[in-house]
């Protein structure tokens, strides 16, 4: 893109050549007190690059469900998908991501900082001159127990998908016993005595809260049911013998 004032110009179109003399139409992006924004290239050839792109699959109007598509960028090349292309614009709902991946764009943006110095300089000297780390140790120094538990709830919806009010309280419900080996257990115990939220590892339903001796059983028995049969019958064998 590039500025120019309205009815005070003669740019050729950065793909065919063509003026606004020649009849070519620029589609505005923006109004500033500088002037106004119009793209590079004509209206035409935007429209039949958008065109070709849609027929080669590149891009579903630039649109996405989180994961569910690849495009390749139109700079390098390179396939990707939702974690590789930054959010450009968010309407309707909907998230339009940028056309180059976030590798290209960081070289252009580099590229562009390193030909217009002055412009980085300027960018630079806006940015809020806040200590924001300093600011943020201060202010959890004043009330340490709440900085723990935002960690802790921060780690618990990461892990869990659930609050930490909603951790206490499911393990309120539960009354504080291991539901296999009835040990008392405890949210802040260590050791043995720590409570354990057991989970299904492959679709996340929560369980029952245990004790780690028991939470690690079950995992080192992969969920599986017939080797923790295997071990009761193993552990009647032995207790026979005695």
């Amino acid at each position: 893109m590039s500025t120019v004032l309205i009815g005070n110009w003669d740019r050729p179109c950065s793909k065919c050549g063509q003026s606004p003399a020649d009849g070519a139409l620029f589609t505005a992006t923006k109004i500033t007190e500088k002037g106004q924004y119009r793209r590079g290239a004509c209206s035409d050839c935007l429209n039949v690059q958008a065109k070709d792109y849609r027929a080669a699959g590149q891009f579903a109007d630039s649109w996405e469900k989180a994961g569910d598509w690849t495009r390749p960028c139109i700079k390098c090349g390179r396939e990707g998908n939702s974690d590789d292309f930054d959010v450009g614009s968010k309407r309707h709902s909907k998230l339009y991501r940028k056309s180059y991946c976030r590798v290209c764009a960081a070289e252009k943006s580099a590229e562009h900082d390193r030909a217009n110095p002055e412009q980085a300089k300027a960018r630079e000297a806006r940015r809020d001159p806040r200590d924001w780390p300093a600011e943020r140790i201060a202010k959890w120094k004043k009330d340490p127990d709440k900085l723990r538990r935002t960690i802790k709830n921060a780690n618990i919806r990461a892990k869990f998908g659930i609050s930490l009010e909603d951790y206490e309280f499911r393990f309120e419900l539960q009354g504080g016993f291991c539901t296999i080996c009835d040990r008392e257990i405890s949210l802040s115990g260590t050791g043995k005595d720590k409570a354990c939220l057991d989970h299904d590892h492959e679709t996340g339903e929560l369980r029952d809260f245990l004790c780690p001796s028991c939470n690690s059983m079950i995992g080192m028995a992969q969920e599986d049911l017939s080797i923790l049969c295997s071990a009761i019958k193993y552990l009647e064998v032995c207790h026979r013998g005695r």
